[in-house]
């Protein structure tokens, strides 16, 4: 079992969490000025704007949703 004991928790509480934080994603970059799409920072040693972030959180849940199609489904 993973350290976030993963298998213990029901399906139905995988998805409203899954259904929480893409709610709370979504509102965030929602919610950005315009002129902060433009801005940089440093992420895993790497520069990255916040626009490259969006991008890389958005393939990141297709990421995710394979994973969950090769594995479990």
């Amino acid at each position: 079992m993973s350290a976030a004991a993963a298998d213990a928790r029901s399906w139905s509480s995988h998805v409203q969490e899954f259904q929480a934080i893409r709610s709370a994603t979504l509102a965030f970059f929602q919610s950005l000025p315009d002129e902060a799409w433009q801005r940089r920072g440093v992420a895993s040693g790497n520069p990255v704007s916040v626009r490259a972030l969006a991008f890389i959180t958005a393939g990141h849940l297709t990421h995710h949703m394979r994973v969950l199609r090769e594995r479990y489904l």
